[in-house]
């Protein structure tokens, strides 16, 4: 099995804690594929963010604290910016704008008193702006469903509208074994394997008419790994062949791209004359290319020769759209 970087380690801990399971530190062990002293190391992680966590019986058990005094803790500066993340990502972004993310919300502002005292004009002198989603319209219904099947490694039977450019446009039936839900390239989408195709799929979660749970348990591969499924996609589809993207922006846009980070693996040079160059290994062009193209003019592909010639096509034809 991969092990898990800490930081996904902690979160899959939390996660337990926060559901109301008590949870044992060799259990924790074997399932993580690490010592127990790196549990206790994750515990004392989670204690230094202000998590209350106690040990009881012979066995060592922990469990996560009710208390309903946590809020004496949290400063006015910590409250505001918690209620600007939640209203904000479901006015602006829709990111949240589900029924799981309003109970959320609910209980937070019955746990969390300081969140009902802050005045209302302070929360629009603080703001987040995203990218553009897609409409949760078809996602929202599925979004528990989803979740708690993944969380119960259980099976799915599912009906699956497939994007009008794809070459098999025909309503899809199928059992499907969710394993990661991801929120990526302004979309939530679940990863698994499917039944009929015998290999793991990348399906958006807004395309399924129907999604319902089997009752029936699918063994979880243990040596699955996001990052490995990912590897060196651009965001959340990995495609082939891998290749080497080498670009050049232009000085206007030289400081945004190198302050920002696009890619997991990218790499720049700052050139003498104010421009940048800027490099990746990427599996796939599909969803580079489109990158590419919102910078317009200001970015030339220097290589491959097959990127910067599907890059000509592509503005070719929105020339030709776009002729006056």
């Amino acid at each position: 099995m991969a092990r898990l970087r800490k930081s996904n380690r902690v979160l899959a801990i939390l996660r337990q804690l926060l559901d109301g399971h008590v949870c044992e530190v060799e259990k924790l062990a074997n399932d993580l594929d690490v010592s127990s002293r790196s549990i206790f190391r994750d515990l004392a992680t989670l204690k230094g963010a202000g998590f209350d966590i106690e040990r009881s019986g012979a066995q060592i058990v922990l469990k996560l604290n009710d208390r309903t005094d946590d809020s004496n803790s949290f400063t006015n500066a910590e409250i505001l910016l918690l209620q600007i993340i939640l209203e904000n990502a479901q006015r602006e972004n829709g990111l949240l704008r589900l029924p799981v993310a309003n109970s959320l919300r609910d209980k937070l502002m019955k746990r969390l008193p300081q969140l009902q005292r802050m005045p209302a004009a302070y929360k629009h002198r603080v703001s987040i702006k995203s990218m553009p989603i897609t409409e949760l319209d078809g996602c929202g219904k599925h979004f528990e469903t989803v979740m708690n099947c993944i969380l119960n490694e259980q099976s799915m039977a599912c009906v699956y509208e497939p994007a009008h450019s794809s070459k098999d446009e025909k309503q899809q039936k199928f059992q499907f074994e969710p394993y990661e839900l991801v929120f990526a390239s302004h979309a939530w989408f679940v990863i698994g394997r499917r039944h009929d195709r015998e290999q793991f799929r990348t399906l958006k979660l807004n395309r399924f008419s129907e999604a319902k749970g089997t009752g029936r348990k699918f063994k979880r591969r243990r040596d699955f790994s996001l990052d490995d499924y990912l590897k060196d996609a651009w965001r959340i589809i990995r495609g082939k062949p891998t290749l080497t993207a080498e670009l050049i922006f232009a000085r206007e846009f030289a400081d945004n791209i190198e302050e920002t980070i696009w890619h997991k693996n990218q790499a720049t040079d700052p050139m003498d004359d104010g421009r940048l160059k800027f490099s990746c290994k990427v599996d796939g062009m599909e969803e580079i290319k489109w990158w590419i193209l919102s910078m317009g003019p200001k970015c030339e592909v220097i290589a491959p020769a097959e990127l910067r010639l599907e890059v000509h096509r592509l503005a070719k034809e929105a020339a030709e759209v776009n002729r006056p």
